[in-house]
């Protein structure tokens, strides 16, 4: 068995190469596991023939024996396709039976799976396991500038800037919203920085950066104008907005005690469980503006307003404003 990112298995699948079984595991990347899945199929499967030749299971009420079976059937076509999704619901004396099998050669199994942590046997040689789904910033700036490209359009460098500040990794989100850009500029060739400001919203976690950016270089103004946007633009609950920011500030706590170790952007990263790396980056060029002890002292201000708001002691949104009109 093989370990690979998920960018490296739609890479091979572009170039025509399919394994016999994909572990793709861990809590994040499903939209990068759907892109594998849909990859897959449309590699292994005839058209004619994949309704007959492609079953979707669910770990919650599937078995090893049904599994089995399927995998066992040959297709009608030239491979036979099983996903089997929420695998991480199978009962595990039911996933070992199915690993301990091989996959025949007309068939192809993808186990898709919440589980962060490697099966300990796999019968099969020709596997892959996926685990990692983040992009570097170079990745994701070329993904954008493809998904623009295959809608009709070109993407200026500080539009795809734009995509990311306003929309950080969400890949579901920014494939989205690329669609409603080239509709948007119509017979227009090219997606401007400005079209992006005018069409994309920013989703709440980069807002975050930008008021946590404010709150550290005591931009009392400017960091008063975005919570409110926050708060009511964005429709985020206050709850919401609090747990975010204490979040971040923890986040950048951690990041500044390794940054002074001498630790890299890829190394904090994988410290830290933040991806991807260059969200690391976002929060290193804030946190160089601050000291950890102020870090930790904003930290303790939001935290005790965090008690006594579930105590019911204080209004939450009134000791948010409170604290920033502090700074």
């Amino acid at each position: 068995m093989i370990e690979q990112t998920a960018i490296e298995v739609l890479r091979d699948l572009k170039k025509g190469e399919v394994h016999k079984l994909y572990l793709l595991f861990g809590a994040d990347g499903d939209y990068l596991k759907f892109q594998i899945s849909d990859g897959i199929k449309k590699t292994s499967l005839d058209k004619n023939t994949e309704v007959f030749d492609y079953s979707e299971l669910d770990g919650n009420s599937s078995t090893a024996s049904e599994v089995i079976r399927m995998l066992e059937s040959p297709p009608f076509g030239k491979k036979r396709v099983i996903i089997i999704k929420n695998a991480d619901k199978f009962k595990k004396s039911e996933l070992s039976k199915v690993l301990k099998n091989t996959v025949p050669e007309f068939s192809v199994l993808v186990i898709l799976s919440a589980s962060k942590t490697k099966p300990p046997s796999v019968s099969e040689k020709d596997a892959v396991f996926v685990k990692e789904y983040s992009l570097t910033l170079p990745v994701l700036r070329k993904w954008i500038k493809d998904k623009a490209n295959a809608s009709g359009k070109k993407i200026q460098k500080d539009a795809i800037n734009e995509l990311i500040e306003r929309l950080d990794h969400n890949l579901y989100t920014i494939s989205s919203e690329i669609k409603k850009l080239s509709l948007y500029v119509g017979e227009r060739n090219t997606i401007t920085k400005d079209d992006v400001q005018k069409v994309v919203e920013a989703m709440p976690q980069a807002r975050i950066f930008t008021l946590v950016d404010e709150i550290i270089a005591h931009k009392k103004n400017a960091a008063l104008k975005t919570f409110g946007e926050i708060i009511s633009k964005e429709n985020v609950a206050p709850e919401q907005l609090l747990s975010l920011l204490l979040k971040t500030l923890m986040q950048m706590a951690m990041i500044k005690e390794l940054s002074a170790k001498g630790l890299n952007r890829s190394e904090i990263a994988r410290k830290t469980g933040i991806y991807p790396a260059f969200v690391v980056g976002k929060l290193i060029k804030i946190t160089d503006k601050t000291t950890l002890k102020d870090i930790i002292a904003d930290f303790h201000k939001l935290e005790t307003a965090d008690i006594k708001s579930k105590r019911g002691e204080i209004d939450l949104p009134l000791s948010l404003r409170l604290f920033i009109e502090e700074l």
